[in-house]
């Protein structure tokens, strides 16, 4: 077992409400995003919303599919994720 599965299960049996830190990038979809375009983000390798802003605005743009009008909408809606769970 992890230490991660450790302290969510020590959490979970002390009553604490177990915080998932992990955004999903399916969120997206929630504030507009296509789903055609969060399938070319997973195909990339972004699953989270977190590695996604990690990314480079020139790095999102090389992912076949997306533009850069494309890009800017998507990294907008993922720093509102990112900041109103943070």
């Amino acid at each position: 077992m992890s230490k991660q599965d450790e302290r969510e299960e020590s959490q979970e049996q002390s009553g604490e409400e177990v915080e998932n830190t992990w955004n999903d990038v399916s969120k997206l979809q929630d504030l507009g995003i296509n789903a055609g375009d969060i399938k070319k983000l997973k195909d990339a390798g972004c699953y989270t919303v977190e590695s996604l802003i990690m990314r480079t605005k020139k790095s999102l743009c090389n992912i076949k599919g997306l533009s850069e009008a494309k890009v800017d909408k998507i990294l907008d809606a993922a720093n509102k994720i990112y900041v109103s769970h943070v």
